[in-house]
This record gives C-alpha cells, structure tokens and sequence, in this order.
C-alpha cells in the first residue's frame, strides 16, 4: 500500500463509469458495510452525493479541507477509509501532480450484485467472518430468491418478433455501424488482489509442469484462492502439483479449491482425518520418491500415515496447528522436520525438539524439502546429545520436560518472532 499523506489544499473530484442504483444502497449497507466498516461507507457515499444530477463527472473544483468539513473526521482517517475502499473494489483513486500541486480523481464502482458477491469467495469468506451465524444467515436469506412460479402456471408471453415486425434490418445496421456507443454501463468493483507470481513460477521450475497447464483463468484462481485462505507462495506451488490430473496433465480446478479449503486457518483437524491412505515410508523409497511425497501431502496427511491410516492424537494435530502459525514453514519442510524427528526421537514426537528444529531451518531460511533434509542430515540441527546415534526414550523424557507452559509459550513466541525478522528481510 503506497503511502499517500493527504493535505487539506489537495484538489479532488468524483466520476463513475458505473450505474449506482438505490439497490445498490442496499447492497453496500447489508453487504458491504460488515466488512468495511460504516466509516468507510460514509465516505462512499459522501463520494456518491458530490455526482450531482444525472452527471457522471463533477463540474467544479474542490479540496479535501471539503471532505473534512463533511464528515467530521480528519484526513489519516480518510485515507484510510479510501483504501478500505479501494482494497475492496468500490473505489479507484488517481493521482497528479503538477509544480506542487496536487490533484485526485476518486472514481466509484458499483457493489457487486448478490449472486455474484456470494460466488466471491474472498468477499463471502470476509462477510461470514464479520457476522454472527444468526445475522449471516437473515442476511443471505434477505437477498436470496423467493418467488417461484407454481408448475401449473404457463408462460403466455409474447414474442418479439410477433410485436416488432416493421424492422429495415439493412438500413438500420448501416446507421447502429455509424454511431459510437459511449452509453454508461455497470461496472461492479472485484477486490484488488496480489500473488508472488514470479516466485510462484522458480519454486515450480524442479518440477515437470506443462507450461500451458496453468492458464490466465487458473493464475487469477490461484490468486484468489491464496488471498481468500491465506495461502502462501510455497504451500500454494504444493496445492497445485497436488491437483494435477494425471491423465491429462492439466491441473484440476475443483481439486485445486478442495485442497485450499482444507488449508483454511491452517487448522489440521479436518474431518477427513480418517481418510485411508495406501502410501507408505517403509521399503525401498527412493530419495526422489520421498521428496515428492513431501511434496504433495499435508503434514496431518503425513501424520495419518504414520498413524497406519488412523487419526492422530489430540496432542500431535495441537502440535502441528501451533507449528505453522508459529512459524513461515510451508509443508513439505514439516514434513521433512516431522519425519527426521521420528527417526531421531525413537517415533515419538517431542514439541520441545520440533521447536528447535523449526528455530533452525528458519534461520537457515529453508524452504524446499531437499535442502531441508540435507540441512538435517548434516547434523547441523540441536541435539540433546553430541554423537549421531538416535536420542534414546530417556533422552525423549528429558527433552518433553524441558518445557514447562511458560517455557512452551516462550518457544512459541521466539518462532513468532524468527518468522516476523523473515517476513521483514523479504
């Protein structure tokens, strides 16, 4: 977000390319107003009042000392509520500036019309969240359809053709082919959303991916599946590899959202937690064959192998929920972390030393499987004792009571902190 510090003497004016109906009102008090907040509607339509008349463009000039008068607020506030408009698609501001002065163009978008804001998940996702269950439910049953016709009726209506027959088609085409069409039209304002795209595309280049499998359509549904359930660059490139068929090499769109669904919250007690799973990490597993594994499954799913198909404990899926919103590790490397630390602590998961694990990778700045399990095979991680043997059940008691509920929020916030630092550096 560009930071923009507005001054009373600034100029603005208002346009709208858009129809803005007193349905609209309608739809941005009960719809959009949870999520904004009234303030920002305030401004929206303090914006909407200065399109006096039937124009679309206001005719004189105006500064922001105006706005402030209007709304009773001053302009940090403003321009706040500017860019909660502008995040949601209501709003789109322009800037110029010419010899110290400074001009903005506020221009307004329609809401979205119901059907198509449900459809919407980032919108419906952030409307649901601001919501209790009750006013959620009155509201979607305030803008859903209810009149149906009864079967028996049948439909009489006349047709055009039958009521316009005096149509020169030829005469009239050459005079429609002559005239330039600037009419109004409704433009609905979407939320401006953003992906690392061009990290996206390095961290797939290990994998044989066909280039024409991720089309315009699928990039703008990664980019709205990562920002509805928070997903980051990494998790996503495993959620996509995840969902390719592998008939026709094309990435499959309803596996694709299933498995950002499963992903929301980061919260790993799903209720497919007793899904049967036919994979297994014994035999001869090839190191390739492990590392894509890594890859394509969720650590709960990993945990459920383990567990011979059976859902984890209480305990282990606590871990792992507290893990990744401790930390900016996607997947694959808790995979790798969890499965080392069950080789080394006798296939007991120890919360002390996973933390440890963690602290490690992310200083290391880890983030693909195969580096994360050199990285742990060169002994470069804390262990309780010095030597590469694998820590004994003892040593696993000591370690888990190392920790005590102070010690093991400590741990917690230090990771917290280890992923701020990364996220800043970035």
């Amino acid at each position: 977000m560009r930071d923009i510090v507005l001054k009373v003497n600034d100029k603005y004016e208002v346009i709208a390319d858009s129809f803005l109906t007193d349905y609209d009102r309608k739809i941005l008090t009960r719809l959009y107003q949870p999520i904004i907040g009234f303030g920002a509607l305030s401004f929206f339509f303090t914006l909407w009042a200065e399109l006096e008349g039937e124009q679309t463009i206001t005719t004189y000039e105006k500064n922001h000392s105006r706005l402030v008068d209007i709304m009773g607020c001053n302009l940090p506030l403003i321009r706040q509520f500017s860019c909660l408009l502008e995040a949601i698609g209501l709003l789109k501001t322009y800037k110029k500036e010419i010899n110290k002065e400074v001009n903005y163009i506020y221009k307004l978008n329609s809401p979205l019309y119901p059907s198509n804001f449900f459809a919407n998940e980032i919108l419906h996702i952030l409307f649901k969240k601001s919501l209790s269950n009750d006013e959620y439910e009155r509201t979607r049953l305030y803008f859903q359809k209810q009149n149906t016709l009864p079967k028996e009726y049948e439909e009489i209506s006349a047709n055009f053709n039958e009521v316009f027959s005096d149509i020169d088609a030829q005469h009239d085409f050459k005079k429609i082919m002559n005239f330039k069409n600037n009419s109004i039209t409704r433009v609905e304002g979407k939320p401006l959303l953003s992906f690392d795209f061009p990290q996206f595309y390095r961290s797939l280049q290990e994998y044989q991916i066909p280039k024409n499998s991720i089309t315009p359509e699928i990039e703008e549904e990664i980019k709205i599946l990562a920002n509805a359930y928070n997903i980051g660059v990494f998790d996503m490139r495993n959620i996509v590899i995840a969902s390719i068929d592998t008939k026709n090499r094309k990435i499959d769109l309803s596996k694709l959202k299933n498995r950002c669904k499963e992903h929301i919250n980061v919260d790993y007690t799903s209720k497919n937690t007793k899904k049967e799973s036919k994979i297994s990490f014994s035999g001869n597993i090839t190191l390739d064959e492990k590392i894509k594994l890594f890859s394509t499954i969720t650590p709960l799913e990993f945990l459920q192998i383990k567990y011979n198909g059976k859902t984890p404990l209480y305990t282990d899926i606590k871990l792992l929920n507290d893990l990744k919103k401790a930390t900016d590790l996607n997947d694959s490397i808790i995979n790798v972390l969890l499965d080392y630390a069950l080789l080394q602590s006798n296939n007991k998961l120890s919360s002390a030393y996973i933390y440890r694990i963690a602290g490690s990778l992310m200083r290391e700045g880890v983030d693909d499987p195969y580096e994360a399990m050199l990285f742990l095979n060169n002994s470069k991680t804390p262990k309780k004792s010095s030597s590469k043997k694998k820590i004994t059940e003892d040593e696993v008691k000591v370690i888990d009571n190392e920790l005590d509920d102070a010690d093991y929020n400590k741990a917690l916030d230090d990771l917290k902190k280890l992923r701020e630092s990364a996220l800043n550096k970035r």
